[in-house]
């Protein structure tokens, strides 16, 4: 029965991403299981992240309520709620250390088999585009997209899913189990590099030096220990990738040099500016959640062929969607975790990998906007946020 929580957790999970008419429907039993079990008083706490959730979802209603086209932002509110009620749920039920290790375990799986389909999505890709003479898969990045998804939200995914593995390596345990841990690692690197993202490849550095930091602050006794698995995994990654994709690998490391790379940087600028635009035309509560590309066709910049009908930065779609309210209010959930995560940071090491895949999807989400349009990614996001900042530890007696 102790393990029950965490299986309901990667039910909700499952069904979220998949927009599922039962999310539903099991979504409420679990509020029902929260409301129903009396409340441990040492567990449950009201934190100040706790409350920066639900005033992101009261700016979210807010924005709802005066959105340019109520329906859709409905929808986008309801989803939203329904992340923060999973949040409360894994608050209230995961407070023991079998429930995390089955959470963690579950996210290596989940990184495995997520590994091998970017993979085999890769080769193909490559095969196909390499039949026709292109040596840089750089220009045709459009093309390459895992089960559908678009190689930017795709990399973001996996950027969510580099913890796990990174956690089960540091801890002492089965050697086993850090032996596959060390093997989803070093294959998570390179399907993250070989999507040739220019965002993807400064989140990913992000992530080392985001983990490096945090360790150097307050665990310096495994210093090394990281150190070494860093330099391995980066050695055997990098130069697999090299190997096979040179080109393709300089061309993204060069930032700004081919005529994709420039148009990319230019429709990006374009959009930014526009949500700009969009937010100054309405600065308190935005055009409603979910209502960016609506507001852009309607009332944006029509002198530019852009390359994606997004904002490309999430940070800009705040303010464009949910006004200063909205924006303020995401803000102090930002400064809310980024405590969490220090005072998390100095009880234990396993919480460093997500905090430093948090901060990776942070940069991600200035270069390209995915949280607000992919499916699963919140979930993972709420779910990475929850083992940064709540480590089991804290609701353990000390012996």
């Amino acid at each position: 029965m102790i393990l029950l929580p965490a299986i309901i957790l990667t039910v909700l999970v499952v069904l979220g991403c998949f927009k599922m008419v039962s999310w539903c429907i099991v979504l409420p039993l679990a509020v029902l299981m929260c409301i129903r079990r009396p409340a441990d008083k040492r567990v449950f706490r009201i934190s100040f992240l706790d409350v920066s959730l639900l005033l992101i979802c009261a700016a979210e209603l807010a924005a709802s309520i005066y959105s340019g086209y109520v329906p859709k932002s409905v929808d986008a509110c309801a989803r939203l709620i329904g992340i923060v009620t999973l949040w409360f749920y894994m608050r209230y039920f995961i407070t023991d250390r079998s429930q995390v290790a089955v959470m963690i375990k579950t996210l290596l799986l989940t990184s495995l088999v997520m590994a091998v389909i970017t993979m085999i999505t890769y080769l193909k890709h490559r095969a196909a585009f390499m039949e026709m003479g292109y040596t840089d898969l750089t220009s045709v990045r459009q093309y390459y997209r895992p089960l559908g998804i678009i190689s930017n939200d795709w990399t973001a995914i996996l950027i969510c899913l580099l913890p796990a593995s990174l956690t089960l390596i540091l801890r002492n345990g089965n050697i086993y189990v850090r032996i596959l841990g060390l093997l989803t690692f070093i294959a998570m690197n390179v399907v993250i590099l070989v999507s040739f993202s220019r965002g993807g490849y400064v989140s990913l550095f992000f992530f080392y030096l985001t983990a490096f930091g945090a360790i150097l602050l307050f665990h310096r006794k495994v210093m090394v220990k990281f150190i070494c698995i860093a330099a391995c995994t980066l050695t055997i990654s990098l130069g697999s990738v090299m190997m096979s994709d040179k080109e393709s690998v300089l061309t993204t490391l060069s930032l700004n040099r081919t005529t994709v790379q420039h148009r990319s940087t230019d429709a990006r600028l374009g959009k930014w500016q526009e949500a700009v635009d969009l937010f100054k035309s309405r600065p308190y509560l935005g055009y409603g959640s979910g209502n960016y590309q609506q507001a852009s066709a309607l009332y944006g910049k029509k002198e530019y062929n852009a390359l994606s009908f997004r904002s490309t930065n999430s940070y800009l779609q705040v303010l464009a969607e949910k006004g200063l309210l909205g924006g303020i209010c995401y803000l102090i959930g930002i400064v809310a975790f980024i405590v969490g995560s220090v005072v998390s940071a100095r009880k234990k090491v396993d919480t460093i990998p997500f905090i430093a895949a948090f901060a990776a999807l942070l940069v991600h989400e200035f270069f390209f906007s995915s949280i607000f349009e992919n499916n699963c990614l919140p979930l993972l996001t709420i779910i990475i946020m929850f083992l940064s900042v709540y480590p089991v530890c804290r609701y353990e007696k000390k012996i």
